[in-house]
């Protein structure tokens, strides 16, 4: 799903560069590569677990003042682990493996339109 969504963002003309990754899985090396692997581009994880927090802490800080905007928010407030390159010798598999999920999907999709209709 995740590299669905990446494909319909890049569609649109903007390249993703990097992808930051928070949370429990953040903390595996092995997941991150593999997210690295099937996207094809850096997976960077926050160094901070509770993401969520650290965003209400940063809008904050732009509302107060202590932040000129966003940007300057993020910059400062954010810190990132160490980011897996992706391998592009695992490629192939993992986009033959997309391809199927694609084609399910489409499959699938005149099935949940008639369950919805109901």
């Amino acid at each position: 799903m995740l590299k669905r969504n990446l494909d319909r963002v890049e569609q649109t003309g903007r390249p993703v560069r990097e992808v930051r990754s928070m949370g429990g899985r953040a903390r595996s090396r092995a997941w991150l590569q593999i997210k690295a692997d099937v996207l094809q581009t850096t997976v960077a994880p926050l160094a901070v677990e509770e993401a969520a927090s650290l965003e209400v802490a940063i809008l904050a800080g732009v509302a107060a003042g202590l932040f000129a905007n966003l940007e300057e928010g993020i910059a400062r407030m954010t810190r990132l682990g160490e980011s897996p390159q992706p391998n592009p010798d695992d490629a192939p598999a993992y986009q033959r493996r997309y391809q199927e999920y694609l084609d399910l999907c489409e499959f699938l999709a005149p099935m949940f339109r008639r369950s919805q209709e109901r």
